[in-house]
């Protein structure tokens, strides 16, 4: 559970769950997500069966209503440019698995946020920084192998394993997991 540090002449403590179960912010909708130009152009919705979206819109929903100072007096608030971005590139990551988990969508303190995938066999992190790199780290459980990386090394990370580490169990072996890019090779 992620909560905020209340001391005196802060804001109460925050906790992201109770957002969502409350629904003190309401669920986005195709257009809650604004470009974050501030115009009214909504997240383009994604193609097949997105199982995962709900989940991830009331994710953002609640990251959203978090206002400054909610982890403490350094935490920052998440920009609305920073959750437009994440859920561009989580539509992107999973557009086309079928039957999808949403990943743990985690605010971190700096502005910044992070997606998290934990399976029996697979672990898979990405961060968006705050400046809008980003970095990301992914576990086979399995064969023992990690890989990480940043830049366009980490979105090739993202995309090779996010529809693997997403699929539902049950879906996992129909998976087809796109190739790397041939200009970045992932080593052991």
């Amino acid at each position: 559970m992620i909560a905020a540090a209340a001391d005196a002449g802060t804001l109460p403590p925050v906790h992201i769950e109770q957002l969502i179960a409350s629904n003190t912010s309401a669920a986005l909708s195709q257009s809650a997500l604004l470009h974050p130009c501030g115009d009214d152009r909504a997240a383009a919705p994604p193609s097949g069966n997105a199982s995962w979206l709900p989940a991830a819109q009331r994710s953002f929903s609640a990251i959203k209503a978090l206002p400054d100072r909610w982890d403490g007096p350094r935490s920052s608030r998440i920009s609305d440019a920073i959750i437009y971005r994440a859920d561009r590139i989580l539509r992107d990551a999973l557009e086309n698995v079928s039957n999808a988990v949403a990943p743990y969508i985690v605010p971190r303190a700096d502005g910044s946020l992070q997606f998290e995938w934990n399976t029996d066999s697979h672990e898979l992190e990405f961060y968006l920084n705050k400046d809008g790199s980003v970095s990301a780290w992914v576990a086979d459980r399995n064969s023992g192998a990690e890989f990480e990386g940043e830049g366009d090394k980490a979105f090739d990370i993202l995309f090779r394993w996010a529809a693997r580490v997403a699929a539902k169990s049950s879906d996992a072996a129909d998976v087809q997991v796109p190739q790397a890019a041939p200009r970045i090779l992932l080593a052991a």
